[in-house]
């Protein structure tokens, strides 16, 4: 007996789970579908075009709100231009198609969404778990753990702008520090690197934080928007490859590349020094002010905040 084939809203949710490894940007371009065809009364898509709102806050709202996801991508997908190329956003183009393979009825568009919309928020709430730090472990195997965490940048954009700022308190109260959240862009945020320090609205040292081993096809899309500059710029990094980039980028004026975790034990080494605070104390203080400036108000998300777990 031959198998019943699947229905629509059955495909539509096979082909998002099989693809529910794609970014956040992608995965939400392809929720926009569905829920452009809900508020239009069921019109059709062309699949090879964005779907119009495929970056619109009211959705990633939504997803937050009514479905639960502790988090979205800042803008929506800004990687993707003009219409989808087949070698590359196939998974999009057929996503669509089996979207435009829904019935106009409201109740089965619903469903299609809704199921596909908590498939999303299980797996962006599943990237990144609390990060737990052991309460009796020595203070360097706890920021080591904290900087080793796979978070996509954000842990170690966050502790890099909790110790910039507790560094210039302690050195120049006066100077500002600013960070953007760690997926904007600095033409969507309006601000160049990823960490700066500022002398009234001039940067004098800006962070370039980047959680993996730089290599030149990085450095081709850092550099330019630097161009000549008069600030110190850091660009941070696990790693370069090959090791000579490094030096390379030294060369350039005002620059240094330095490794991401020797360079926050560092700046912690001195925090310890000139503030004659025990390093306890400044761990507690660069926890609360990573969570509550950093997690809270700049990335708007819990999932990677830290703790020491008080058990031990």
């Amino acid at each position: 007996m031959a198998q019943a084939a699947p229905s629509p809203v059955e495909e539509v949710v096979s082909v998002f789970s099989a693809n529910i490894h794609q970014g956040m940007g992608d995965l939400e371009t392809m929720l926009a579908g569905i829920w452009y065809r809900l508020r239009h009364e069921g019109q059709k898509l062309d699949p090879r075009a964005r779907p119009p709102g495929y970056r619109s806050q009211n959705l990633r709202d939504l997803l937050k709100k009514e479905y639960g996801a502790h988090r979205t991508s800042l803008w929506g997908g800004t990687a993707l231009r003009g219409n989808f190329d087949p070698k590359k956003k196939a998974h999009i183009i057929s996503f669509l198609k089996a979207v435009n393979r829904l019935p106009n009825d409201p109740r089965v568009l619903e469903a299609a969404f809704s199921r596909c919309a908590r498939l999303y928020a299980s797996k962006v709430n599943s990237l990144h778990p609390e990060v737990v730090l052991p309460k009796d472990a020595p203070i360097q195997r706890q920021l080591l753990q904290a900087l080793n965490t796979p978070s996509e940048g954000k842990v170690q954009q966050g502790i890099v702008y909790a110790l910039t700022r507790m560094l210039t308190k302690r050195q120049a109260p006066h100077r500002s520090v600013t960070t953007k959240a760690t997926h904007a862009g600095d033409a969507q945020s309006a601000q160049l690197g990823d960490v700066r320090v500022l002398e009234g609205d001039k940067p004098l040292v800006i962070y370039e934080v980047k959680a993996f081993p730089l290599d030149q096809a990085a450095v081709d899309r850092i550099l330019p928007a630097h161009g000549s500059h008069s600030y110190t710029l850091f660009i941070l990094s696990l790693g370069f490859k090959p090791p000579e980039l490094r030096t390379v980028l030294c060369s350039m004026e005002n620059t240094l590349a330095l490794n991401l975790v020797d360079h926050c034990l560092a700046i912690f080494a001195g925090l310890c020094s000139i503030s004659g605070e025990s390093p306890q104390a400044l761990l507690q203080e660069l926890i609360l002010t990573y969570n509550e400036e950093f997690c809270d108000k700049i990335e708007n998300d819990p999932s990677i905040k830290i703790r020491v777990d008080e058990q031990g």
